[in-house]
């Protein structure tokens, strides 16, 4: 290839190779985002609108788990909390 402009991908210059088999999309199955603005914001909206049932009450458990220890440790690493676990 020295110098050589090798040619786009997979098409390098070269004879030709027999027994390889290539494939090809159809240009309308390359349009996976023709709609994407049209219908795709609407769709998207309605999906996640339909998971909040399931994602709320799991976000408010890890909040309130979290702040909980997050209370309970400041709490422990304390002077008071250091008596306490003492026993004084």
């Amino acid at each position: 290839m020295g110098g050589t402009p090798s040619g786009w991908w997979g098409a390098f210059p070269g004879p030709k190779v027999r027994g390889i088999t290539t494939y090809m999309l159809s240009p309308y199955e390359l349009k996976a985002n023709h709609n994407l603005f049209a219908k795709g914001t609407f769709n998207m909206f309605r999906r996640v609108v339909r998971q909040l049932p399931y994602l709320v009450p799991a976000g408010l458990l890890y909040w309130g788990t979290l702040s909980y220890g997050k209370k309970k440790h400041d709490y422990l690493s304390s002077k008071a909390g250091h008596a306490e676990a003492e026993g004084h």
